[in-house]
This record gives structure tokens, C-alpha cells and sequence, in this order.
């Protein structure tokens, strides 16, 4: 599934003033697609949001009034003509605390600007269904959330990047329902390593929450071309979706799995002429790295999850001198092996050990510094 699009809401890049926005709202209102509205308001709202200006402020927990987010309540409740209305109403179901939204709410009640239908209903908004579409290598999934809104349909679809910690990576929503969605892509769906699978509201609201807060304790924050410019859209389908829903479930990896993992790997065609302390502890640091940090398995290697790797280990594992350098030999024998076990395609394999070689010798300069 593509995790990009070509929408960019100016205000989640820069800030205009209050003119330059209502002009911008108004010609938005102005044309057939209601989603262009409801995504530059998300834009304008995530701007606002102090969670990514601040590592301390994003600690505290969802819902704390954002002091920006008033101010601009307050310059558009002073502000007249349509435009103002609309991203009031806008901000009255997008704003991350009910507070300013109850505030944007007080502020449109007063007014008389004749704004259209499907915008008065935003309220209403259900989500009738969610979808996973996940990879038989693991770096991650799109969880899709099938939108019921001012009497049309959207889906909302946020990739989880397991390899970057389970967080959001990309989130953008498109005015068609989920199939159309999934027959959009057809092409890519077609490939027999997608799974794609209906899944439990409470689950799928449990897994973005999960990748959202991991998202948020990470620093520097992650951002994309659509996140967080798209959170807020997000956080309001999240606050339609019932709770108590099971989130990621990784396979627990305790010291007898990893010693398991070691001796048969050690015993293999693979792994025979590597069995020494060095490669061993180099292979303990690639299973802890996979299984608390990465996708969660350690046997399931792609070309993207081999780049990380080659740049983490200089990072964060230290050994004695020359052990770093066996590590491109280590995962050269480790992916193969790894690969027969999961029965991942030959052609994957290739792809990852192509990486591999490919960044090799960028990993072998910066051990040597």
C-alpha cells in the first residue's frame, strides 16, 4: 500500500496569518472534495500541537489544553466571513482536548455563516470497519479505518513502521471507502506476501494508540510528509473506535529462545564455520535488537531492516576490537538461514543480502574511525 500523498496543508509547515488562512479555508469550501477542508484544518492543528515542539511537553497525557490551540480559537472567533466558520467547525471535532473543542463549538454556535451540510454533520462521523494489510517480512502494516461522514464515506490509513519501534510513520486519509481503497491498489495487494485482514475496532484503535504513544516517546520526533499533519484527523476517528482492544503482541524472546536460536543456528550449514564468542555475541546483540527495538523477529530480514541494522550497530554495540567488522559475514549467513525457517521467498533474501553489500562498505568506514 503507498503511505504517501500529494495533499501538504500549508499551516503544518508555516504559519500565515489569520487572512492568508480564511482565504485558504474558504476556497477549500469552495470545492467538491470535503476531505481538502477537514485535511488543512489537521494540518493547521498539528502545527499547533506543543507535543512536537517540546520533548517534555509531549510527556504529559492526551487532553491537556494546548495554549495555541486557544489563541487561535479566540482569533477566529473574532474573525468574520465563512472561512473562519468552517475551520471553527472543523477545529470543534479535530482539536486533540475537549476543552477548545467545546470552546470552538461556543464559537460557532453564535454565528450565522451558512456553512454546508456535510460540514454541520461532522459530528457524526462513525467508523464502520477496520482492515490490516501487513508484510510476510514484518517491517510493518497499514491499519485502515472506513469512515461514515456527512453522508459520504473515507478511510483513514496509518502505516505502523515496526522497524523505526512500532510508531506511525504515515497517515493520510482518501475520499473513497475501504475497498476501493484496497482495489486501488490491486497491483501491490496482489503480491502473495500481503496479508490483508479484517480487524476487531477495538484492536485496530489499540494499535494505532500504541504506535502513536511509542511515536510520541521517541526524540527527535518522527515526521513525514503526512505525520503529524494528520494526527488530529486520526485522533478523531481513535475517539469513535470502543476501547479495551489488544495492541502489538510480539513473541516473548527469553534467554532460552535466544540460547535455542544460537545453538541451531551455530549447528547449521549456515552457522557451522562462524561458532565462536565473537559471532555468538554479535548474534545475541542482532536478536536484541530485532526483538526489542525492530520488527520482533529476528529471523525475518528485508533490505530496509538491514540498513537500520548496519547504522545501529556502530551506535549502540560496543565489543572488543574487530568484532563489529564480523557483522556483515554474521548476517550474511544469519538471513538465508533465517529465511528457509520463516519460508520467505528467495527473492526477498536476494533483495536483503544485495543491501547488505551494498552498505557494507559505509558500515566497515564507520567502524574504523
Amino acid at each position: 500500500m503507498a503511505h504517501r500523498h500529494d495533499r501538504h496543508p500549508r499551516g503544518a509547515h508555516h504559519r500565515p496569518g489569520v487572512p492568508d488562512l480564511l482565504e485558504e479555508a474558504s476556497r477549500l469550501l469552495r470545492t467538491d472534495e470535503p476531505l481538502g477542508l477537514l485535511d488543512y484544518a489537521s494540518g493547521l492543528v498539528a502545527a499547533l500541537d506543543p507535543r512536537r515542539a517540546d520533548p517534555l511537553s509531549r510527556a504529559p497525557a492526551r487532553g491537556a489544553t494546548p495554549k495555541g490551540h486557544t489563541t487561535f480559537v479566540e482569533a477566529l472567533a473574532d474573525s468574520a466571513g465563512v472561512g473562519a466558520a468552517a475551520l471553527l467547525a472543523c477545529i470543534a471535532e479535530l482539536a486533540p482536548d475537549a476543552t477548545t473543542r467545546t470552546r470552538a463549538r461556543t464559537a460557532l454556535a453564535g454565528r450565522d455563516e451558512a456553512l454546508p451540510q456535510w460540514l454541520t454533520r461532522l459530528g457524526a462521523m462513525t467508523v464502520t470497519r477496520a482492515v490490516t494489510v501487513s508484510h510476510a517480512l514484518g517491517d510493518g502494516e497499514d491499519v485502515m479505518l472506513e469512515l461514515s461522514v456527512g453522508g459520504g464515506v473515507a478511510t483513514i490509513a496509518v502505516y505502523v513502521d515496526h522497524d523505526l519501534g512500532t510508531i506511525v510513520k504515515d497517515a493520510f486519509v482518501i475520499p473513497v471507502g475501504v475497498d476501493r481503497a484496497l482495489d486501488a491498489g490491486r497491483g501491490a495487494l496482489a503480491e502473495p506476501d500481503l496479508v490483508v485482514a479484517a480487524a476487531d475496532l477495538a484492536d485496530a484503535r489499540a494499535r494505532i494508540v500504541e504506535a502513536m504513544d511509542l511515536g510520541d516517546a521517541t526524540y527527535p520526533p518522527y515526521e513525514s510528509e503526512t505525520w503529524p499533519a494528520c494526527q488530529p484527523l486520526v485522533e478523531w476517528a481513535l475517539r469513535a473506535l470502543p476501547e479495551g482492544g489488544a495492541g502489538y503482541a510480539r513473541d516473548e524472546w527469553d534467554d532460552d529462545a535466544r540460547d535455542a536460536l544460537a545453538e541451531a543456528f551455530f549447528a547449521s550449514e549456515d552457522g557451522r564455520g562462524l561458532d565462536d564468542d565473537d559471532h555468538r555475541d554479535l548474534l545475541d546483540s542482532l536478536v536484541w535488537y530485532k526483538t526489542g527495538y525492530g520488527a520482533g523477529d529476528p529471523l525475518r530480514w528485508s533490505a530496509v531492516s538491514v540498513e537500520i541494522a548496519l547504522d545501529w550497530l556502530p551506535r549502540k554495540v560496543l565489543g572488543p576490537d574487530g568484532q563489529l567488522a564480523l557483522a556483515p559475514g554474521l548476517l550474511r549467513a544469519l538471513i538465508p538461514y533465517g529465511h528457509t525457517l520463516r519460508g520467505i521467498r528467495p527473492e526477498f533474501t536476494d533483495e536483503a543480502l544485495a543491501t547488505l553489500a551494498r552498505f557494507e562498505p559505509v558500515f566497515r568506514r564507520r567502524i574504523s574511525r
